[in-house]
């Protein structure tokens, strides 16, 4: 499932993946701040995933 979710986000930005048991959470930095939604709806569309956390940098 990782490599999934990594695969759909390869110019998101500097971040860091880690799924377990259908929870993916996310934790860095994109380049824009409104990738941020994207972003979770992208992971969410993975089969799955059941839950997406997120961890930001401001």
């Amino acid at each position: 499932m990782e490599a999934d979710v990594r695969a759909g986000l390869k110019d998101a930005g500097s971040f860091s993946v880690e799924a377990d048991g259908g929870v993916v959470r996310i934790s860095g930095r994109v380049r824009w701040t409104s990738q941020i939604l994207a972003l979770a709806e992208a992971v969410r569309s993975v089969e799955g995933v059941v839950e997406v956390a997120a961890d930001h940098d401001d």
